[in-house]
């Protein structure tokens, strides 16, 4: 709870910030209003592909590929359970990826602001989960420290995530519950960032697959009845 409200404490310390900017430059204010992302579509359920390709990929040990469209579907159902309340986390999704790196858009709200925030990450995998290191910010097409973007994850992400330095975390498992409701026990193993979307390596329980379809089936044969 103290760590939130620190955080909201600093992002009233941007707004106030950037209330002093909009105040005593106009140009400024121009290129912080300026969204250039406005007219970017939120992604709404996942693709049909996306369960396919990550069960396949589960099944035979391959790497697989994910279009940009499939991983914000995936981000969209974790954003949909957001609570509505604080800094909110409007949208989150990819609007482009360069080998290594993506862009994503995160506009927030906050005491009726809109703050069109967008970010460059660096993102990859090791032993302990999924990690996104953040390159560089802009509010609009302004650019502005790091540390704006951090402190609204801290307050809007899921306990799972962590923020330290300029590191975001997360567990590997982190999109599992988003796949067959979590009957796959599914983590990342790998990730690595391409200009046409994202190579992932995913492990899976197999075990706990075979009771969720076992479980799935007899949940169909008594409805049927």
């Amino acid at each position: 709870m103290e760590e939130k409200k620190r955080s909201r404490k600093g992002l009233v310390a941007v707004v106030i910030v950037l209330a002093v900017l909009i105040g005593g430059v106009g140009v400024t204010a121009g290129l912080a209003l300026s969204d250039p992302y406005a007219d970017a579509v939120s992604a709404g359920v996942q693709p049909d592909t996306t369960v396919r390709k990550l069960m396949d990929a589960v099944l035979t040990g391959d790497p697989v590929m994910l279009t940009r469209d499939e991983v914000n579907g995936l981000i969209a159902e974790k954003l949909a359970a957001l609570p509505a309340e604080g800094i909110q986390l409007l949208d989150l999704q990819c609007v482009s990826t360069k080998e290594g790196c993506a862009e994503f858009y995160a506009p927030v709200s906050f005491r009726g602001l809109r703050l069109p925030l967008s970010a460059r990450l660096e993102l990859g995998c090791d032993g302990e989960g999924l990690w996104a290191n953040v390159q560089s910010v802009h509010l609009g097409r302004l650019p502005v420290p790091p540390q704006w973007m951090l402190e609204a994850v801290k307050s809007a992400a899921p306990p799972e995530v962590s923020v330290e330095d300029e590191r975001i975390s997360m567990p590997a498992s982190f999109f599992d519950e988003n796949i067959l409701g979590g009957s796959v026990g599914l983590t990342v193993q790998s990730l690595s960032v391409t200009d046409t979307g994202f190579l992932v390596d995913v492990a899976g329980n197999l075990d706990r697959l075979e009771e969720g379809i076992r479980q799935k089936l007899s949940d169909f044969l008594r409805g049927s009845y």
